[in-house]
C-alpha cells in the first residue's frame, strides 16, 4: 500500500540506491537481484549504526529512525528500544521486525521441526545475455525459438510494456535464457 514491492519490500527510494528502477526495468522484482541489494542495504545499516539489531529494524524504519531512537534513549540495546521508544512511525512492523527476524532465523535452521519433511524445488539454471542493442520482446523471442512465459519467468524485472511491446528490452540488460537451449 505504500509502494514497497518484490520479495524483499523495497521502497522506490530505497531500491534505486541498490537496483535499476525506471519505465523498462524493475529490478525489485528479480529475487536474485533484490537479494543481493538486501544484503548491501543491511550491510550499509550495520555500518551506519553498529548492531545488526539495530540494522536490521532500519530495513523496516530506516536507518534515520533508528538513529532517533537511539539517540532518544540514549543506547543502542534493542530492547530498550523496542519497549521503551515512542514514535508515531516506530508501529508494530518495526517494533517486532528484529524478533520476527530471529523467529524466521530459527525456523530456518530447522524447517523438518516446523513444517515436516520437505522436498527442496529444483535449482534454476540458465545463461545470461548482455543485450547489446534494444530490442522489442516478439523478435527476441522469434529469434531465441522461446515461448513468452519462460522468457518471463526467467526475467521478472522487465516491465509489463516490455512484454505488452510498448518499451524494447534495454541495451545491456542482462537477459536470462534457459540453459539447455
Amino acid at each position: 500500500k505504500v509502494g514497497a514491492a518484490g520479495l524483499w519490500q523495497f521502497m522506490p527510494s530505497t531500491g534505486r540506491r541498490f537496483m535499476r528502477i525506471d519505465r523498462a526495468v524493475d529490478d525489485r522484482m528479480d529475487p536474485f537481484m533484490a537479494t543481493e541489494a538486501a544484503a548491501q542495504l543491511l550491510a550499509y545499516n550495520h555500518r551506519i549504526l553498529g548492531t545488526w539489531p539495530l540494522a536490521l529494524t532500519a530495513y523496516n524504519h530506516g536507518v534515520a529512525g533508528m538513529r532517533r531512537a537511539v539517540d532518544t534513549l540514549g543506547t543502542t540495546d534493542i530492547v530498550t528500544i523496542v519497549r521503551q521508544y515512542q514514535s508515531r512511525t516506530f508501529g508494530f512492523a518495526s517494533r517486532n521486525f528484529y524478533v520476527s527476524f530471529l523467529a524466521a532465523l530459527k525456523i530456518d535452521r530447522n524447517p523438518q521441526k516446523y513444517f515436516g519433511a520437505i522436498v527442496p524445488m529444483h535449482e534454476e539454471r540458465y545463461r545470461e545475455v548482455r543485450m547489446p542493442a534494444y530490442v522489442s520482446v516478439g523478435p527476441l523471442e522469434r529469434a531465441l525459438n522461446i515461448d513468452s512465459e519462460r522468457l518471463q519467468e526467467l526475467n521478472p524485472a522487465l516491465r509489463p510494456a516490455v512484454w505488452r511491446g510498448r518499451l524494447a528490452v534495454p541495451r545491456g540488460y542482462q537477459l536470462r535464457l534457459p540453459a539447455n537451449g
